[in-house]
């Protein structure tokens, strides 16, 4: 049954910005019946994996974040991306950047749809 969240067709664009003048990349990912594919740097991550992942995290991706959370005060690095496209009849829109611990903590979940990255290893605005 193809509306099962298991099985949904994926279609989904990733767009990331490295930040520090890094060159911007888009990938793409896309998961039917017949196979999955994906391109550019999600190409070596598995596209049956990337699948798996964006569909049990399909509702996160086509949500907004809460308005009136409180975050932590750290940042994460110059990182953005957004990831776009449908997951099933689901539409997918989600902005994403390492600029405070929600924003961090929404990029964790989206790994390894987008990059991991080490906040560690980032230098600190200011410092």
């Amino acid at each position: 049954m193809a509306g099962r969240p298991a099985d949904a067709d994926v279609r989904l664009t990733v767009r990331f910005d490295p930040g520090a003048d890094a060159a911007q990349r888009s990938e793409m990912l896309a998961c039917t019946a017949e196979g999955a594919r994906a391109s550019g740097a999600l190409s070596g991550r598995g596209a049956a994996r990337l699948c798996a992942h964006a569909r049990q995290i399909g509702g996160f991706l086509a949500s907004e974040p809460e308005r009136d959370r409180v975050c932590a005060a750290i940042y994460g690095g110059p990182q953005t991306a957004r990831i776009t496209g449908t997951i099933g009849e689901r539409r997918v829109d989600r902005a994403f950047e390492r600029t405070d611990g929600c924003q961090i903590a929404g990029w964790d979940e989206a790994v390894p749809l987008l990059p991991a990255v080490d906040s560690a290893a980032m230098p600190q605005p200011g410092g």
